[in-house]
């Protein structure tokens, strides 16, 4: 539990709101240092570290070495889980680990242990868009200015925009197509693969209303109806009561201690419910992303497939490009 705390709290430490691909594109110091590879999870670790090494700052020094090298380990697996260049490697291990056989032991096995909880960091770490849309919209507004300004960098050092970082492009002033391909190929298959495990049906229910809330926003469905003022403003969330499964076979639901124990709320989500079970903390330079232990279960396939040309990643919880 101190582990996932710690590695929540730190993994954007010291960011400096510009993308990996960014700083090995510009050379930066960083990049040269982890050699282009998982360049600001790295950072954020080191960095991080640092600063509990200070005397005024080292309360893991109470621990013994065995549980400090623990937790370090620890720490150090979920932060770097965060860079998206791994994405689509630890979702099909988890998803092979969960959904055959009965293998998965969290509590027996160190590396079943350490895929949990890099799922848990990564799960926070992208979940803006589960939230209730006052808040979610308002870091929609934040993380697209992060955007502009690195791109307004690019354009000064004569570089290629960053996929979404052109303010003056052709989507710049309706997030609709960046937020709709976050959520269809990062953040639905990551959450419907936890699913799997535990439910966490508050979550999928505000990430089902703000996928089809961006449906309504999109500039296809603008010009279907170019009389309707689509508004992607903040307003107050509603949400339906939890809809029954389609879950076509048995769903395995495992205990692995108090922490991460299974529940089954039949609370809806409106916004922030009593139902949370646990928080884990989460900002990529923005916000605090809950992680809540209980969710519905699926029938989809859970295949994680990027088109040709997709552009995937995150600063944030939001995506631009596979390096981050």
């Amino acid at each position: 539990m101190l582990s996932l705390y710690v590695a929540a709290i730190i993994h954007d430490f010291d960011h400096p709101g510009v993308s990996n691909s960014f700083l090995i594109a510009t050379a930066d110091r960083r990049a040269l240092l982890y050699n282009d590879k998982a360049v600001l999870e790295n950072h954020h670790c080191a960095s991080a570290f640092e600063v509990l090494a200070r005397k005024e700052c080292s309360f893991l020094s109470t621990l013994d070495r065995a549980d400090y090298k623990s937790v370090r380990e620890n720490v150090v697996d979920m932060v770097l889980a965060t860079d998206l260049a791994q994405h689509f490697t630890l979702l099909t291990n988890f998803k092979k680990k969960v959904l055959t056989g009965d293998t998965f032991d969290p509590l027996g096995t160190r590396e079943d242990r350490t895929l949990l909880m890099q799922m848990l960091m990564k799960c926070s770490d992208v979940s803006n868009p589960t939230k209730a849309w006052p808040e979610y919209s308002i870091w929609i507004d934040r993380i697209h200015e992060e955007w502009y300004a690195q791109g307004d960098m690019e354009k000064a050092r004569g570089l290629p925009f960053s996929p979404f970082c052109n303010r003056d492009g052709p989507h710049a002033t309706n997030p609709a197509s960046s937020q709709t391909g976050f959520i269809n190929f990062i953040v639905s298959p990551l959450f419907e693969a936890f699913s799997a495990w535990t439910p966490i049906d508050e979550i999928w229910q505000g990430l089902e209303h703000n996928k089809n809330r961006w449906a309504e926003a999109s500039p296809e469905a603008a010009q279907q109806s170019p009389a309707k003022k689509l508004s992607i403003k903040p307003s107050p969330l509603t949400m339906p009561t939890s809809p029954k499964s389609s879950f076509k076979s048995p769903m395995r639901l495992k205990s692995v201690g108090p922490i991460f124990s299974p529940t089954s709320p039949s609370t809806p989500f409106h916004g922030n419910s009593a139902a949370v079970k646990m928080k884990v903390s989460r900002s990529k330079s923005t916000t605090h992303a809950p992680v809540y232990l209980s969710a519905v279960a699926s029938d989809s396939s859970l295949s994680p497939l990027v088109p040709d040309g997709a552009h995937m990643g995150r600063r944030g919880s939001d995506s631009r490009d596979a390096s981050k």
